[in-house]
């Protein structure tokens, strides 16, 4: 594909890998439905020449609120409007989804995190009012929690 993300898609989440790739979620309202995208380029340089750049994208069937690179080398996870979280893989010039899912939440998906120390635990928060512990090698949910209240305390140094 060589063009830019449709005008129509909200982006939801950047993120950087430590190879220095650049990440792009969105998603927008087509029709009935919430769709999405996941776009990757090599550089930032290449996304400041949109439109005429060759990304590696693919379409998601449901909104990208947040997403994070694994340690795997092309593999990302993304937390998406329909409560799941999806693993894609870089291929060629696309991004494959890996068939690797866990329905981890009853509503959208506000946040991913990576568990300190490993590669294949996910936390995620979504709208449902839960805190979900996944693990996408087994492809579960190890532990769920209910929330009522978050308190976001940010340090300035």
């Amino acid at each position: 594909m060589s063009a830019c993300l449709v005008p129509l898609h909200h982006f939801q989440v950047v993120a950087h890998n430590k190879d220095g790739w650049f990440l792009l979620g969105s998603s927008a309202l087509t029709g009935k439905i919430w769709d999405g995208r996941l776009s990757v380029f090599s550089d930032y340089d290449d996304y400041l020449q949109c439109p005429n750049l060759e990304m590696i994208s693919c379409d998601t069937q449901s909104g990208v609120n947040d997403a994070l690179w694994l340690s795997d080398e092309g593999c990302l996870v993304a937390g998406t409007d329909s409560g799941c979280l999806k693993v894609y893989r870089l291929k060629q010039k696309t991004v494959d989804d890996a068939e690797t899912h866990v329905q981890a939440h009853d509503d959208v998906i506000v946040g991913v995190a990576l568990l300190a120390g490993g590669n294949e635990t996910i936390v995620s928060v979504g709208l449902d009012s839960k805190v979900v512990i996944s693990s996408i090698r087994q492809e579960r949910v190890l532990h769920t929690y209910r929330v009522c209240c978050v308190q976001v305390t940010v340090m300035l140094c």
